[in-house]
């Protein structure tokens, strides 16, 4: 079953000569989408992926890659209603010299094509905002950049594997590739005027430019699966392409069968594929409400504190974003390194297979000792923002088993795990046809 999507929220257009002060952007309560507030950022609106790749060149970075939705590459290894984690994507170590490469098989594969696997409605990346100068200038890089041969026929299996481009190996009609959450310091250490063209002075936070911000560049059918942020909340600029929003309020949470697995710091995962979800396993989604924001060139969105959001590439495009830091987050930092410690120590416990499901590529399984020192340091500084001052000592395994062997808190789990084995007799019964009812998340 897709799950259509019920409802938009408000787009504010703030005159561009006005400024915005953090504390207005704290005080709303729903995502927000600002238009017109980047005009100022004149070289990054410039930002196709061709240019972005050619600035970087032979920068190394990690791309995520996965098969397109729909395709057949994708339907050998995924069910339709799977959510593809990170934990299902390929990680290739490949250059951004090798992702223009690959953009440009991508262009001669899909010549002419206007048919996208994640429903897109153009096969042609935008530029950014309303100057037409701009467009032109984006356009006409584009066309100095692509080679004689762009419309050659794509490439054969062979001269893929030949070619020593790492990516090539993936045939773009199969496949997105991302670059995706790679912080502007690492990967623009080069160009430093890369960090330089970003600046959220504009919404209110001087100072703030591309050394606090992250960059994504992907190609069409690229998606980050549904999740919220433990931490701050998000500013998000669109600078080309189009990508769509699918955004969830914190009031849903029940209704998305929130999942620390695969583990993420800071991430907390729907069990749910939003865009074809099975009700019969998940029926409470069915009442949950989807607020869905499609962003074009030139748009800002404002993600407020634990707002769930699936996020698709509907074109190749950019976006660059950066977090927001709230006096929440030294809790939710404490919360963290909690569950950080109980999944590392499962996890050294675990198989070989269930490690490869249980934790992201990128995240780093520390031992108890170090998790234990972690937690501590999360403590200490809870309790400076909360009573003033720091808190002496450090907490030691003996600590950390008293709290988790606390009545309250093995009645509580104890609970929980009654009430999920129940959810899964029901989920049995209804298979075969014995119950008609929910299972609670």
């Amino acid at each position: 079953l897709v799950f259509e999507m019920a409802s938009s929220f408000p787009v504010k257009h703030w005159p561009a000569t006005d400024a915005i002060l953090p504390s207005h952007l704290i005080q709303l309560k729903n995502p927000t989408i600002f238009q017109g507030k980047i005009n100022s950022w004149d070289f990054a609106r410039n930002w196709v992926p061709e240019l972005i790749c050619d600035l970087l060149g032979e920068k190394t970075t990690t791309f995520k890659v996965c098969p397109l939705w729909g395709t057949r590459t994708y339907r050998k290894q995924f069910e339709e209603d799977q959510v593809l984690f990170e934990t299902d994507c390929q990680f290739v170590e490949a250059t951004f010299a090798d992702f223009r490469a690959w953009l440009g098989e991508k262009a001669r594969t899909h010549a002419g094509s206007t048919d996208d696997p994640r429903g897109a409605d153009s096969n042609v990346s935008s530029t950014g905002g309303d100057d037409g100068a701009t467009a032109c200038v984006t356009a006409q890089h584009q066309r100095d950049q692509t080679h004689e041969g762009s419309r050659d026929a794509p490439l054969t299996k062979k001269a893929r594997l030949l070619s020593g481009n790492p990516l090539i190996r993936y045939p773009p009609s199969q496949y997105w590739v991302y670059a995706d959450y790679k912080y502007m310091t690492e990967v623009c250490s080069d160009v430093p005027e890369l960090l330089c063209a970003i600046d959220w002075s504009v919404f209110g936070f001087p100072g703030r430019d591309g050394t606090q911000s992250t960059l994504w560049v992907g190609s069409r059918g690229a998606c980050t699966p549904c999740h919220y942020d433990t931490y701050g909340c998000n500013l998000v600029a669109q600078l080309s392409g189009k990508k769509k929003w699918t955004l969830f309020s914190p009031e849903d949470s029940a209704k998305l069968y929130p999942s620390r697995l695969p583990y993420e710091e800071s991430s907390v995962f729907s069990s749910i594929n939003v865009e074809s979800a099975d009700l019969s396993r998940h029926p409470n989604f069915a009442t949950a409400t989807a607020y869905e924001a499609l962003l074009s060139p030139g748009d800002v969105l404002y993600v407020p504190p634990h707002w769930w959001h699936y996020v698709q590439c509907m074109e190749d495009s950019v976006s660059v974003n950066t977090w927001l830091e709230l006096p929440s987050d030294d809790n939710e930092r404490v919360k963290e390194a909690l569950v950080r410690t109980l999944v590392s120590t499962v996890f050294e416990c675990s198989d070989e297979n269930s490690r490869s499901k249980w934790v992201n590529p990128n995240e780093v399984i520390f031992p108890l000792e170090q998790n234990i020192q972690l937690l501590s340091m999360a403590l200490t500084q809870a309790a400076a923002s909360q009573h003033g001052s720091g808190w002496s000592g450090s907490i030691t395994a003996e600590d950390l088993i008293a709290a988790a062997t606390d009545s309250d808190v093995i009645e509580l789990m104890a609970s929980r795990l009654l009430r999920r084995l129940g959810d899964g007799n029901t989920d049995a019964a209804k298979e075969g046809g014995a119950n008609e009812g929910g299972a609670s998340p």
